[in-house]
């Protein structure tokens, strides 16, 4: 895993709020549509956003390289209304078009599977479930449906 979080591009004055571990439920997947680099994408929301920083926690790229973007006690922007129980995981690429490369997979797998031994269990999930959008793309979506649906280590999140 590349640690990026001192690295990556931040709003002069504006920063994240900062949450309990506790507070995290669920872990909502992405994807870029691009295949911007971490410190392009962190520019954008800095700049066209307004954010305080990147709205992901993690990305990954298509050879499957896991970047930390954001320490997991911060509540970025990821998913509008969810922020505060959420850990977002933005896969680099356009995944409505474009097959999920199988490191890109693997390493995905591999992180919801850390984030589970450090938080407890966790609801998988992605933003189209919360939100009118085509992301993380139907190709992900698929994937992310079959490798999670009924997951015993995953927690069933009610919403409020």
């Amino acid at each position: 895993m590349i640690d990026l979080v001192d690295i990556l591009p931040k709003h002069k004055r504006k920063r994240y709020n900062l949450r309990e571990i506790s507070l995290i439920k669920r872990i909502v997947v992405h994807h870029t549509v691009s295949d911007a680099t971490p410190k392009a994408i962190a520019k954008y929301h800095v700049k066209n956003n307004k954010w305080p920083g990147v709205g992901y926690h993690f990305m990954i790229d298509n050879i499957g390289e896991v970047f930390r973007c954001n320490k997991i006690d911060v509540i970025s922007y990821n998913t509008s209304g969810l922020n505060l129980s959420t850990i977002g995981v933005a896969l680099i690429g356009n995944f409505e078009e474009n097959k999920v490369p199988d490191d890109q997979w693997k390493a995905l797998v591999n992180l919801v599977d850390d984030l589970i031994d450090i938080v407890g269990p966790l609801e998988v999930s992605w933003h189209a479930k919360h939100k009118a959008t085509l992301c993380p793309g139907k190709h992900l979506i698929q994937k992310l449906e079959a490798e999670y649906s009924g997951c015993d280590d995953c927690a069933e999140i009610k919403e409020d």
